[in-house]
């Protein structure tokens, strides 16, 4: 069998062009919520959501309800009530950085009938000291389902939202655990209660902690991200059309 050799590329971020987006203290001092949005906009001017960051997203105590549980995931101790109690938390969260994210999210659940995962039907992924190389995620959004139907190849994908929950012993002069949207040449700093909205199908990725950080300072960060897989839509598709021809019922 002949084997694939892949050639690992580091990148310092400060040596290519990508743009910072950072925290604004005086922005929460006077306007309360830091909130800064992303857009495309083309030649034609035609302008494209791609999506954007809050900071100090939750109030202390509701950041410290997620924290619980996703030190309570690790354990296998979560429930699914709090579970389900944190896509509701992230989806509410996730809308006022982008109005049409709730509504978004429940027209491709009732079309793809993926509501048995929950009442946004999503997955969820609880991680810690996560890291990626640059990537896409096969996330799907509501265009994308509109192009099925037409029998056009789907790559649209769709907003969804993750928050950085915890990040200490961290030096952000190296952007340790910073979120790069590498499509868009965008780089958000991550500090405890950020949330972002981003689409998994432009590529991004970490930017990668430092070995002393890591293992001497024994750097900690955990991040919460609610996504709909293609994978969970198109097994959906398939037990829809088993229903259909066995002529059974949705359950409740």
């Amino acid at each position: 069998m002949k084997s694939t050799q892949y050639q690992v590329r580091y990148v310092n971020p400060e040596e290519v062009d990508l743009r910072w987006v950072k925290p604004r203290p005086e922005t929460q001092e006077r306007c309360g919520p830091d909130i800064t949005r992303f857009f495309f906009v083309s030649d034609t001017g035609n302008r494209e959501s791609l999506g954007g960051v809050r900071y100090n997203a939750m109030e202390p105590k509701l950041l410290e309800h997620l924290i619980d549980n996703h030190r309570r995931v690790k354990l296998e101790l979560a429930r699914r009530k709090g579970v389900l109690k944190d896509i509701d938390v992230m989806v509410e969260i996730g809308s006022t950085i982008l109005s049409g994210l709730c509504s978004d999210m429940i027209a491709v659940t009732n079309a793809a009938e993926v509501g048995r995962l929950g009442h946004h039907g999503l997955t969820n992924y609880y991680c810690s000291k996560y890291i990626s190389a640059v990537h896409r995620d096969f996330d799907v959004g509501k265009h994308d389902l509109t192009l099925k139907k037409k029998g056009k190849q789907e790559d649209v994908g769709g907003c969804h939202p993750c928050v950085q929950l915890e990040q200490t012993g961290t030096d952000k002069t190296l952007h340790e655990w910073d979120f790069a949207m590498v499509r868009w040449g965008i780089v958000i700093e991550t500090h405890s209660n950020t949330v972002c909205c981003f689409n998994g199908r432009h590529e991004h990725g970490s930017v990668i902690p430092s070995r002393s950080s890591s293992y001497e300072a024994n750097a900690a960060s955990s991040r919460y991200h609610p996504t709909k897989s293609k994978r969970d839509v198109d097994h959906a598709e398939v037990f829809r059309q088993i229903r259909l021809e066995m002529k059974l019922r949705p359950r409740a």
